[in-house]
């Protein structure tokens, strides 16, 4: 009985404790979301929200922490327990506030992935302090002692025993059947989000799921059951070869990789405007993918995905190290057959196992932090800068001619802290982007608010002029075949939706290119090694294994929006989580539709969920399986690539999509602007072998910020197998001077929703 009358107590103390905690939480909150005053209203209730949601959730938790200072009899022992335990709440939830104010993304689960050396490395990066909220925990743990000290003197609490265990005891059932975080990006928009949601709950519910997460499993007699289940036949197609003119001897192949590259900042039309003038002059006479994929949302995962279209293992393929699986890449097959192979970074090879996965492909020369010369100077922590980094592969490059050779550049200087010799310089040439881009006064505080990262851009995009300005210069050139991608998007800069985070461009470039195109259909970053093999070995007689590995398909050159490929993508080492497939991604469980420009929205389509569902666990099945049993092809695959290329063995789609927007198509639209009117053509065709259903030709018109301003309706009509029309369409105006986008959509004619192939984000200046 006196126990029961002791624990009780316990529990009054720590209610009547309790409001001090809470205060320093609620105060922490108010300086967050100070930060982001215009958009107050809202995040004010939804951030409220999912604090008291994980209030309730985490209160057994909180209480079983303070436990062994509540039992103390002792009042300052007492006191020094709970306030000790309390503030280092205080300081892990200031903490996670600060991280997500740096980074724009909320941490969660990531830090499984890593080793201690490179924990160390990233933090380094990170080392700017959020003075605002230092000095805010600072403050908010004094107070919050204070009031602690002044709960402790009162002698009638107010909680009564039977109320006070009722919540405790309530509120154990509630973490478990309760939502961890109230949704507030239902459209797959996710900044508001980030900054709504609790940081420590996030944190805690995230590394709790995958501490317990059920290791994925395949049902009896399943693929996963195979002792090499990602093993099929080489079907690539040589989608490449007719846009080239062909030489008596292979081209040589540099693979550029631009840390952080992403498309809402880089390209025609990017959301942000472009920062990268001289690789939107170097797209516009290339072939450029405007929708193409980095299947990671960090860097762990594009040399893998790149040079070797692999699955990822648990934390990345180069994660497993010693224990990585036999296999090919590019590198490995090219340099079996002549070519002398290259990588070049300014930064540490151990990270992210980077040098050992290249060591494990036979690269000739592998360069990186430790190989610059004494005299050169450092950017940061992380390495050299760009510029450094490209004049170090040039003079390396310029005494070792090779015919052929394959060369991959990877830069660094588009990472936190972004920081790099010539700041300050690139940091005014800033204000002239703006100025050059048109962007209105009162729309520039963001951009100023990030002048750094900004800077970073303008500044890796001039050492990339750089680069070619000077590979002209040198023997090969001619005969040189030149892709850039980024790694993925970088997150420090606000992103309208979870997809944006994976959208990069990628530009093909070459002297030997017949002629540019743009391209909008869907590809990704596992497409590019099976593609230029498939070319090589079409158009030079290149021999590759007859079975391969690859998660891609092959480049998909339809310059229409479409998506042909399934394929999963992984944010972070421990986060795996979407999956696109056909014109649908499937993240978190929620299923959106993917349209051009990458843009998504939440789709009502149990039939294409359930679908994606089932490839998504078809392919984490195999996935486990590879990390068990480190098998991914049979050796005797390996010994002598001996397949060569055989045009009727050879398909783009391989894969069943969950959902696709069928054989209508909308292509070569245009949009122009005649006084206060906006005049749009489109082709509009009929791919299928049978007639067309009834449709409406709809254009709609949105601001930069994706907001629909208006739309505008054609007639209803049909077309006749493999025919096409031109429609054209027009929309009144009434609209200030800026610049805005217009979509063509094959709208049904009762619904209005999408029945085919549109074409998005138009761009055109009012």
């Amino acid at each position: 009985m006196m126990q029961m009358k002791a624990f009780t107590a316990t529990i009054i103390r720590f209610f009547t404790y309790l409001p001090a905690l809470v205060m320093g939480m609620a105060i922490l909150r108010l300086v967050e979301l100070g930060t982001h005053a215009s958009q107050i209203r809202a995040l004010l209730f939804p951030a409220i929200g999912n604090d008291l949601l994980a209030l309730v959730r985490y209160l057994p938790f909180i209480f079983l922490l303070s436990l062994p200072g509540l039992a103390m009899r002792n009042r300052v022992a007492r006191l020094a327990w709970i306030g000790v335990t309390w503030s280092l709440l205080l300081i892990v939830q200031g903490a996670l506030i600060a991280y997500q104010r740096a980074t724009s993304v909320l941490l969660g689960s990531d830090l499984f992935g890593y080793s201690w050396k490179e924990l160390q490395l990233i933090l380094a990066g990170h080392r700017d302090t959020d003075l605002l909220m230092a000095a805010s925990m600072v403050a908010v743990i004094a107070l919050m002692l204070y009031v602690l000290v002044r709960k402790d003197r009162i002698e009638n609490p107010g909680w009564k025993p039977p109320y006070a265990i009722a919540v405790l005891a309530l509120s154990v059932p509630a973490f478990f059947l309760l939502p961890n975080q109230l949704e507030a990006d239902s459209d797959g928009h996710q900044d508001l989000g980030s900054i709504t949601a609790n940081k420590a709950a996030f944190f805690a519910d995230a590394n709790l799921n995958y501490l317990l997460r059920p290791v994925p499993s395949a049902s009896p007699g399943s693929v996963a059951d195979a002792a090499y289940p990602f093993v099929h036949a080489e079907t690539t197609p040589d989608t490449l070869g007719p846009y080239f003119n062909q030489q008596p001897a292979p081209p040589n192949l540099v693979l550029i990789i631009v840390e952080g590259l992403g498309r809402s900042f880089s390209g025609p039309g990017a959301r942000l405007g472009s920062f990268t003038p001289f690789l939107d002059e170097l797209a516009g006479q290339s072939l450029y993918w405007d929708n193409f994929v980095a299947p990671q949302g960090r860097t762990f995962g594009v040399l893998p995905s790149l040079l070797g279209s692999l699955p990822y293992g648990e934390h990345g393929f180069s994660s497993m190290g010693k224990n990585m699986p036999a296999h090919a890449s590019l590198v490995s097959i090219l340099r079996s057959q002549g070519y002398r192979t290259r990588y070049f970074t300014g930064t540490n090879l151990e990270f992210d196992n980077q040098g050992q996965f290249l060591a494990r492909q036979g690269t000739d020369v592998i360069s990186g932090l430790g190989q610059f010369d004494p005299g050169v100077k450092r950017g940061n922590e992380w390495g050299y800068a760009d510029r450094e980094l490209i004049d170090h592969e040039l003079k390396f490059a310029g005494s070792d001619t090779c015919k052929p050779c394959l060369t991959v550049i990877q830069t660094v200087t588009m990472h936190d802290p972004f920081t790099f010799p010539e700041l300050d310089e690139y940091k005014a040439k800033v204000t002239q982007r703006l100025d050059q881009l048109k962007i209105a006064a009162d729309k520039r505080a963001p951009y100023q608010a990030d002048a750094k990262i900004f800077a970073s851009i303008l500044y890796t995009d001039d050492a990339l002029r750089h680069y070619f300005n000077e590979a002209k210069k040198q023997a090969g050139y001619d005969n040189t075949i030149f892709i850039i991608t980024g790694d993925h998007r970088l997150p420090e800069l606000p992103m309208s939706h979870h997809l944006e985070r994976y959208h990069v461009p990628l530009i093909v470039y070459s002297p030997l290119l017949k002629a540019p195109e743009h391209i909008r259909s869907i590809s990704s970053q596992f497409d590019v090694t099976p593609s230029l093999l498939a070319f090589l070995s079409h158009q030079y007689g290149l021999k590759t294994p007859a079975q391969a590995s690859w998660l891609g398909s092959g480049l998909d050159m339809e310059p229409g929006f479409r998506n042909v490929h399934a394929f999963p993508l992984k944010q972070t080492k421990t986060d795996l989580n979407d999956y696109i497939s056909g014109n649908v991604l499937l993240s978190q469980g929620r299923l959106f539709s993917i349209a051009d420009g990458m843009e998504i929205d939440l789709l009502d389509n149990q039939g294409a969920k359930k679908k994606a569902a089932a490839q998504f666990s078809a392919f984490k099945a195999i996935n486990a399986a590879l990390e068990r049993n480190k098998k991914l092809v049979p050796a005797a695959v390996l010994e002598a690539p001996a397949l060569g290329y055989e045009e009727t063995k050879r398909k783009l789609q391989t894969a069943a999509l969950a959902a696709d927007l069928g054989n209508l198509w909308v292509s070569k639209a245009k949009a122009e602007v005649v006084e206060d009117e906006l005049r749009l053509s489109a082709q509009f065709a009929n791919r299928a072998d049978s007639d067309s259903p009834e449709f409406v030709p709809l254009l709609v018109v949105t601001d930069a910020n994706g907001r629909e301003l208006g739309e505008s309706y054609g007639k209803a009509t049909k077309l006749a197998s493999n025919a096409g029309a031109e429609v054209k369409l027009q929309m009144k105006l009434k609209l200030p001077a800026g610049n805005y986008f217009a979509s063509v959509i094959v709208s049904h004619p009762d619904t209005g929703k999408p029945i085919g192939q549109g074409q998005y984000h138009i761009p055109f200046t009012r």
